[in-house]
Formats: structure tokens, C-alpha cells, sequence
């Protein structure tokens, strides 16, 4: 008896794989941009430019060291 093979999931596209990343590094530059060129406001939004790597880095080693409990992890 021959086995049907299992269907392939397309491959992802490039806004899927560097969508997030283009983003994050216009905002970064943004950020840059904002801190040399602009005062008051600029230097607000150089923080957020400038800090968005960084919370989404403390976000990522949070979610990774969490403990999981199984009873509420989606499936």
C-alpha cells in the first residue's frame, strides 16, 4: 500500500520574514534621525525609536525563561 505524501506548506514570503525587522529598523532609525535633528519632541521620540529593540529584546528572553504551565498554554 503506497503512502500519500503530506501536503507542503508554501514557503513564506519576504514581508513575512522581514516584515518585523524592517520595521523595527526604520523606527530605530527614526529614532536616530530624531535625537540628532530635533529637540523636545525629537527627544521623545528618540526614546521610543531608540528603545523599541530594546523592549522587544527583554520581551523575547521574558517569554523564553517563563515557566509554561500546560493547563492554560493555548494549543
Amino acid at each position: 500500500m503506497r503512502r500519500q505524501a503530506a501536503p507542503r506548506r508554501a514557503a513564506a514570503g519576504w514581508r513575512a520574514v522581514f516584515g518585523v525587522p524592517l520595521i523595527v529598523g526604520a523606527a530605530t532609525l527614526a529614532g536616530l534621525l530624531a535625537a540628532l535633528l530635533h529637540e523636545g519632541a525629537g527627544w521623545v521620540a528618540a526614546w521610543f525609536g531608540l528603545g523599541l529593540p530594546l523592549a522587544l529584546t527583554v520581551w523575547h528572553v521574558v517569554r523564553a525563561y517563563a515557566p509554561r504551565n500546560r493547563a492554560t498554554r493555548p494549543r
